[in-house]
C-alpha cells in the first residue's frame, strides 16, 4: 500500500524563514535547482514541489483556492517508518514527522496536508483547530485497522 503525502501551502509564505531549505545541485561550481525543486527539512524529511494540483479540486474543493497555494510532496521512507511506529505502538514525539508538525506547520495559519491511500484513496475531510488535533487525526488515519485517506484543513 502505498500512502501520499501532500502539504498546501500559500504561495506568499517564506518557507526557507521557517527552515524549509532547498536542495541544489551543484555542476562546476555553481549552484543550480533542481526541477521539480526539492526541500529538506530539518536534515529528515524531503520535500519535492509538485505543480500539477488541478486534479485535487475534486478532493478538497473550495477548501484552498489552488492557484494561491503551493503543494509540496514528502519524499522517502519517513511516512512508512512513522507508520511502523504507530503499529508498534511506539513513541512518536522524536520522529521527524511529529517535529515537523510542532516546529514548521503549527507556526503557519493555515494550510492543508493530504493523505491519499494508493494515490487515490480519500475518505474524510476534518477542520483542523490546533496542531495537537492535527497530529492526533494524522495518526489515526496511519494506524492500520483503520487506514484511510483524509484532508487536514487549517483556515
Amino acid at each position: 500500500m502505498d500512502i501520499l503525502f501532500e502539504l498546501f501551502l500559500p504561495k506568499e509564505i517564506n518557507i526557507e524563514s521557517l527552515g524549509l531549505k532547498e536542495v541544489f545541485v551543484e555542476w562546476a561550481g555553481e549552484r543550480y535547482s533542481q526541477e521539480p525543486k526539492k526541500f529538506q527539512w530539518n536534515d529528515s524529511l524531503i520535500f519535492e514541489e509538485y505543480k500539477d494540483t488541478a486534479g485535487y479540486h475534486n478532493i478538497i474543493g473550495n477548501d484552498i483556492i489552488l492557484e494561491e497555494s503551493r503543494c509540496y510532496t514528502l519524499q522517502g521512507n519517513a511516512l512508512n517508518q512513522f507508520q511502523a511506529l504507530i503499529c508498534e505502538e511506539r513513541d512518536l514525539a522524536n520522529h521527524g514527522i511529529c517535529l515537523f508538525f510542532n516546529e514548521f506547520i503549527a507556526k503557519i495559519t493555515n494550510w492543508i496536508i493530504l493523505i491519499l491511500i494508493d494515490y487515490d484513496q480519500f475518505d474524510k475531510i476534518y477542520n483542523i483547530n490546533d496542531i495537537n488535533e492535527a497530529f492526533y487525526l494524522l495518526e489515526r488515519s496511519l494506524h492500520p485497522e483503520n487506514i484511510e485517506g483524509i484532508a487536514l484543513v487549517k483556515k
